[in-house]
C-alpha cells in the first residue's frame, strides 16, 4: 500500500502517471506519517544533503513536477507483516531528508523474509 499526502484527486493522477500496482490511499492529516515515524520540516529540505540529492537525480534523468501534498513531509518505507500473522515490522526506513535514496533490494529482502516466514 502507498500512503500519500495530498488530496484524493492528486492520489488518483499519481497513481495513474506512475502506474501504481497495488493500493494507494492518501492521509492529508499526516498522522500515517506521525505513526511510521517519518520526519517532516523545512530543514528535512532545505539543507545540503537535500541539494546533492536533487542533483544526483537531476543528472539521473528525474525532473521535479508540481508539488503535491505537503511539501515539507518526507516518507519512508515500512514492511509490515500481515497483521493476522503477527504485524512484524521488517524494515523501517524514514527518508532523512527530501531525496535520500530508498534501497529497494532491502524492500525485497525484507519481503522475501516475510514470505519464507523468517
Amino acid at each position: 500500500m502507498i500512503v500519500g499526502s495530498g488530496t484524493p484527486d492528486q492520489a488518483r493522477r499519481f497513481a495513474d502517471e506512475e502506474q501504481v500496482i497495488g493500493t494507494m490511499v492518501t492521509d492529508p492529516t499526516l498522522e500515517a506519517y506521525r505513526i511510521g515515524g517519518m520526519r517532516r520540516g523545512v530543514l528535512t529540505v532545505m539543507n545540503a544533503k537535500a541539494a546533492r540529492h536533487a542533483v544526483r537525480a537531476w543528472r539521473e534523468g528525474h525532473r521535479q513536477r508540481r508539488t503535491q501534498g505537503d511539501p515539507w513531509q518526507q516518507g519512508g518505507v515500512v514492511v509490515v507483516e500481515a497483521l493476522s500473522r503477527g504485524g512484524r515490522i521488517a524494515l523501517h526506513h524514514a527518508a532523512s531528508e527530501a531525496g535520500d535514496p530508498t534501497d529497494f533490494s532491502g524492500i525485497v529482502r525484507a519481503l522475501e523474509s516475510l514470505a519464507r516466514g523468517a
